[in-house]
């Protein structure tokens, strides 16, 4: 699947509508935009960085979730109940870890799961302070360094439109122009039929989509007392 970066849109609503915008301007409106189809590619992301008693740190700006975190402390079972620092099973823990890391997933996690921390306004707070390496596991946007999402080519169009009608419609209110609100409408109906199209999955092809449909056509015949096998 070929995608774009966010500011491509920018470049089609002038090739597609002959609209030209700020950049500044375009980016929020384009955010709404793509807020609005709601379409998140979202994909697994591992991060690891280094905390020297902190007790807080910056998530990456295109995190939507995070779903573990460890530290870089072997976990191991200890033999007795002596609330001490037991050396030889972390070294052993650690020796099975490097025998078998070559045959590991790239978004494997070691070390101990830390449960203390909770995630509020795109930062990680933890209950005491940490000393060392932290390992993060998220769900995060695909998105380029500065958080903007990649586009498929659906959605680029969608978002050209959606830029071009609120340019014009607010030419037209601002200027009192009649003609720029009758190009906002039309364009209106055009994003009313692109936004359908982007809200459907681009790796989802039309066989799917039959398949789909037809189940739900089945389940609706439960209430008239008809056969529910789907229809090929």
């Amino acid at each position: 699947m070929k995608v774009y970066p966010f500011y491509t849109a920018i470049t089609t609503c002038s090739n597609l509508y002959d609209v030209s915008m700020d950049p500044v301007e375009f980016e929020e409106i384009g955010w709404i935009a793509w807020e609005k189809i709601g379409n998140k590619d979202c994909r697994i992301y591992k991060l690891e960085t280094w905390l020297n008693g902190e007790d807080s740190l910056t998530l990456p700006t295109n995190c939507e979730k995070v779903d573990a975190v460890s530290n870089n402390i072997p976990e191991f079972q200890d033999t007795d109940n002596v609330q001490r620092f037991n050396y030889i099973p972390s070294w052993m823990e650690s020796y099975v870890e490097g025998r078998t890391n070559y045959n590991r997933s790239p978004l494997y996690v070691k070390g101990k799961l830390l449960k203390g921390w909770k995630e509020r306004n795109g930062e990680l707070w933890f209950d005491t302070p940490i000393h060392g390496n932290v390992t993060i596991l998220y769900k995060g946007i695909h998105a380029d360094e500065t958080g903007l999402p990649f586009l498929n080519q659906k959605e680029l169009e969608a978002i050209a439109c959606y830029c071009a009608m609120t340019y014009h419609l607010k030419r037209g209110m601002k200027m009192r122009d009649r003609t720029s609100l009758e190009i906002g409408n039309m364009l209106k109906a055009d994003w009313n039929r692109l936004i359908i199209r982007a809200r459907t999955p681009i790796k989802l092809s039309q066989n799917d989509l039959n398949t789909i449909l037809d189940a739900r056509s089945s389940w609706d015949r439960h209430k008239y007392n008809k056969s529910t096998k789907i229809h090929k």
